[in-house]
């Protein structure tokens, strides 16, 4: 194939993005537009007003998101992608109420407080506000979990933050172990987030970390979200030195298995 050939096919395949550009499926015309922003060689910065316009396009500032998670759990990822489409809210909240509320304590922004949310607000049209709030719970690997977020160090000591945050005890790593003990309850944390429950209100959406990434299109979907590519969430692992894993995998042995056997996705 010679140049001319090239740059015929590669004109050809604008002349089409172009079309698509025009489609009445906001998808399709959002995916070739930034397609052909993709294409074009910048000799500067991309204009803000481009960026702008595609990062805010489905943007629905009546939607909020809760993503609840006992921590080390890529919670922080999801939000920044969940951003995209609308307001979130980080929450270590260790038991979900009955009746679904607001989130911000004046201790700790990341609890649920006693704030309860209104089916309906009249304002110029009904919102139903319960139905514009996503409750989701990101869950992993505890062993992950522990070493991200609760022994995040090279001295392996304890964040007694996070363990208020959580409303755990401090116990030490070297007590967990010791004790061969859940002394954190996180088994029990996951329990009250992932169990079904007939006097909520609302829903959990329980998201397993470990499967989300070859099923973003499955989470998208399940959440009424728009299936933009461009804009899904880039996995980042950061390196912990692990410690005790035997032991731990001993302690933890049910919740893994319980976690293994969840499906990417689940409603409850």
């Amino acid at each position: 194939m010679d140049k001319d050939d090239t740059l015929n096919i590669k004109q050809y395949e604008i002349n089409i993005l172009e079309i698509l550009q025009k489609s009445q499926d906001k998808n399709i015309a959002q995916e070739a537009s930034i397609e052909l922003a993709n294409r074009i060689t910048w000799t500067s910065k991309i204009p803000d007003i481009l960026v702008n316009k595609y990062k805010y396009n489905y943007f629905n500032g009546d939607i909020n998101y809760y993503i609840c998670s006992f921590g080390g759990c890529g919670s922080k990822i999801l939000q920044k992608y969940l951003s995209n489409f609308g307001n979130t809210h980080h929450i270590h909240s260790r038991v979900p109420p009955k009746m679904l509320t607001r989130v911000g304590t004046e201790e700790y922004p990341e609890w649920f407080n006693n704030i309860k949310i209104s089916e309906k607000v009249d304002r110029q049209y009904n919102l139903d506000q319960i139905k514009n709030v996503k409750v989701i719970y990101l869950y992993r690997n505890p062993i992950d979990a522990i070493h991200s977020r609760f022994i995040p160090g090279k001295t392996h000591r304890i964040s007694t933050d996070h363990l208020n945050n959580i409303t755990a005890d401090h116990w030490n790593i070297e007590s967990v172990i010791g004790n061969m003990m859940d002394l954190w309850q996180l088994n029990d944390f996951y329990n009250n987030y992932t169990k079904p429950d007939d006097e909520r209100n609302y829903k959990i959406y329980c998201v397993n970390y470990e499967k989300f990434w070859d099923n973003i299109e499955l989470f998208n979907s399940t959440m009424e979200l728009p299936n933009i590519k461009s804009l899904y969430p880039v996995r980042h692992e950061s390196n912990h030195e692990y410690i005790h894993v035997d032991k731990l995998n001993e302690i933890y042995k049910l919740l893994i298995e319980n976690m293994n056997a969840m499906p990417p996705i689940k409603i409850v």
